[in-house]
């Protein structure tokens, strides 16, 4: 299997414009209405009779798992196979990954939506915690899928899961996996530092104290794991008395995972310094709106974004954090196509690259 040896031509790729629902214009009500609110996931019988469970174990014996919807029309599985990856404490059975793996069966074809280590039913079966910079687990899975298939791999991530999967097809460089084809990141948070400071102001002090409680919850299990280490013990219990995700991860987050301290993790996670070593056909979406990613990080990153060919971004004035939920579907729109315009543009970037004619 080939990869790609120069950057799609792409010219022919124009996504419908992102037009919100009137009554969904803030910022706050795009980010919330998706989590809050579940979608019907119109014609997914057959999406859910072809789900199955899928695990891997890791070499350091931790296992991930997830869900793998194989579409029953392509058993040589030639055609694309999307990997899914969730935010922050998300899982799975996430609202927004349930409905990029319906669509993309609606095409004809497969998706894995993936839990991070130690979430969703992989909850208790990881001594190591994920965090931004684990793109190794990310990779592992891109190797053990690329053994199966023999059509193309991309990834979709969003927000955490979009940062971790633009972290590591920009650290693959010039020899991304012959496999990977493509990668698409909604709302990654690109600067961990500006998107902390963030989180620390006004309204967004919600989003913080969110994250925090669903973070604390698995103390109990970190501690079950590791009984008998006085270390991971001092770590959980300093890290119940935090009360902002930045204590959070000063306490737990970055010690646990190897870090000198919260600024070194902080300062490394963000993938926007090493956008331009991508060579891998990306497509980043992200609101000027967004509550807890500034968009300053893009502004920032915007000289390198444009100089590399291989990355297309779409920036839109209004969508919040992951929400970008128009009022219906497109009138002009495709029968798998629904009001989430983010899911619907990465899938039709997706199919443009894939059905490119150039050599690859």
């Amino acid at each position: 299997m080939s990869t790609f040896t120069a950057a799609p031509d792409l010219a022919g790729f124009a996504p419908p414009p992102f037009r919100p629902h009137p009554l969904l214009g803030d910022q706050h009500v795009q980010t919330m209405w998706g989590t809050v609110f579940p979608r019907p996931l119109a014609h997914a019988a057959g999406w859910r009779a072809v789900g199955r469970p899928w695990r891997l174990a890791l070499p350091d014996g931790d296992v991930m798992t997830g869900r793998l919807h194989l579409h029953p029309d392509d058993p040589g599985r030639t055609r694309p196979t999307i990997v899914l990856l969730h935010g922050l404490e998300g899982t799975a059975d996430a609202h927004y990954m349930r409905g990029v793996s319906v669509k993309a069966h609606a095409l004809g074809w497969h998706s894995l939506r993936l839990n991070f280590r130690g979430c969703g039913e992989g909850e208790g079966l990881a001594r190591r915690i994920y965090h931004g910079m684990t793109t190794e687990d990310v990779d592992a899975v891109v190797q053990a899928l690329a053994a199966d298939v023999a059509g193309p791999l991309a990834l979709l991530g969003v927000s955490l899961g979009a940062n971790k999967l633009l972290r590591l097809v920009a650290g693959y460089g010039a020899s991304p996996p012959p496999a990977l084809g493509a990668a698409v990141a909604i709302s990654p948070p690109i600067d961990f530092i500006l998107a902390n400071e963030a989180l620390g102001k006004g309204l967004n002090l919600v989003y913080d104290h969110y994250f925090l409680l669903k973070l604390r919850r698995k103390l109990a299990v970190i501690e079950r794991l590791h009984a008998g280490d006085a270390a991971v013990a001092a770590r959980t219990q300093a890290a119940r008395r935090a009360r902002r995700l930045r204590e959070f991860d000063e306490r737990f987050t970055a010690p646990m995972g190897g870090f000198r301290d919260v600024e070194d993790y902080y300062t490394r996670a963000g993938a926007g310094p090493i956008l331009g070593e991508i060579r891998v056909p990306t497509f980043i979406v992200a609101a000027e709106d967004d509550p807890f990613i500034p968009f300053r990080m893009f502004r920032e990153a915007d000289a390198t974004i444009r100089a590399n060919p291989w990355i297309t971004p779409i920036y839109t004035a209004k969508g919040g954090h992951v929400g970008f939920m128009e009022a219906t579907r497109p009138p002009d729109g495709e029968p798998w196509m629904d009001a989430f315009w983010a899911e619907n543009v990465s899938l039709l970037y997706l199919r443009q690259v894939f059905q490119d004619p150039g050599d690859h």
